[in-house]
């Protein structure tokens, strides 16, 4: 058992304490009276050097009127009582409420709701704050193509000798510097010369469609001075791409391919109706 000490009579600042109360886990706990306003509480040994009166006592000594001041980013609004204390209610400049002491108000110790430390954290933790958007997904990929050799696409890449240059392979932002936003979900990073690195000379965002004409093996035509793939000119002609790759392959001109229009069904059929006419009237 712990030593019980008799303090019946003395004063510890505010208190008095009037006798022993009991012993609990070698703590001794004494019976006081605040000399303030005169009200008898239970308190242990311990806390009888640090309280200077009773409870409701203390509170009022450091309740200062501070409703509609503002400290950092909390304003003050009206006092609560919380679990038996006395808080401040107050309105942070997100838009949160939180509560806080007085005292912690008062010296500083508390700025916001937290909203703060977290900006700190943020802002020290964070490089560009870009991790979760397009254009980092293409940085990452255009690294991972360029630089693994043991994955499925490294034959079109890296085994090719396709690199990226120093200041993007080093820096996402550099690269978004270089290149900037995409210009919509319908663009992706395109290789002007599919036999280039990637670098902010050879670079572009292009759609689906300037990409697939802009592939190592696309067919080009020229006609008239204009250089286009077969893809773009069955575009412009309105003619099915297929149509024009096997006149080509049957031996035909890029110009003849291209330019004659595809013979419709009406027609053939109003071909074969004349050679069966042609042929009853042999017949007859």
């Amino acid at each position: 058992m712990g030593k019980i000490v008799d303090l019946t009579g003395q004063t510890f600042k505010g208190l008095s304490v009037i006798k022993f109360l009991y012993l609990k886990d070698h703590v001794s706990y004494y019976l006081c009276q605040c000399l303030t306003c005169g009200k008898k509480f239970e308190i242990r040994r311990g806390c009888l050097k640090k309280q200077i009166s009773c409870k409701e006592c203390c509170d009022k000594s450091k309740l200062l009127d501070i409703a509609g001041k503002k400290f950092g980013r909390l304003l003050a609004l009206s006092v609560i009582h919380q679990k038996g204390k006395v808080k401040w209610k107050c309105l942070c400049d997100c838009g949160k409420e939180h509560i806080a002491k007085g005292s912690s108000l008062i010296n500083g110790d508390i700025k916001s709701c937290g909203c703060y430390n977290k900006e700190v954290t943020y802002a020290r933790t964070v490089t560009h704050g870009m991790t979760r958007t397009a254009e980092y997904r293409t940085w990452s990929g255009i690294i991972q193509r360029a630089t693994y050799t043991n994955k499925p696409y490294s034959k079109r890449y890296a085994d090719r000798g396709i690199t990226v240059c120093d200041s993007w392979r080093h820096s996402f932002e550099q690269f978004y510097k270089d290149m900037g936003a995409r210009p919509s979900p319908e663009y992706s990073i395109d290789r002007i010369n599919n036999d280039g690195n990637y670098e902010p000379s050879n670079c572009r965002w292009a759609t689906r469609i300037e990409q697939c004409n802009n592939r190592s093996n696309s067919v080009f035509a020229e006609i008239n001075g204009e250089r286009k793939t077969i893809t773009e000119w069955a575009r412009i002609k309105n003619i099915r791409a297929s149509i024009i790759y096997r006149r080509i392959n049957r031996g035909w001109s890029p110009i003849e391919a291209i330019m004659l229009p595809p013979k419709r069904r009406r027609d053939i059929t109003k071909k074969y109706l004349w050679i069966a006419d042609a042929l009853v009237s042999t017949n007859k």
